[in-house]
């Protein structure tokens, strides 16, 4: 981690990845975002670049992370369990 940058109000850092494919997520980031040990993370390809955010299980149709009801060990959300109901 060499190089801290702030962008339109937002702090980055430059991190390097290993020769394994692995980045370190500076402490500080790791405190603010409330992420321990071994704790999963979730990586999603963007247009800008990768996004790294902290996982949170969502509705397997439309990943709402709100609202939320488990049914056969499947997560759904309030809006898309209304909207199966209303197509029976």
């Amino acid at each position: 981690m060499s190089q801290t940058e702030k962008k339109n109000g937002k702090m980055g850092q430059v991190c390097t990845i290993d020769s394994l494919g692995r980045i370190v997520v500076p402490s500080l980031m790791r405190k603010t975002y409330n992420m321990g040990k071994n704790e999963p993370v979730e990586l999603i390809m963007m247009d800008e670049g990768i996004l790294m955010r902290k996982y949170k299980p969502g509705c397997i149709f439309c990943n709402n992370i709100h609202d939320l009801t488990v049914f056969k060990d499947n997560i759904i959300c309030k809006d898309c369990l209304k909207e199966m109901s209303e197509m029976l």
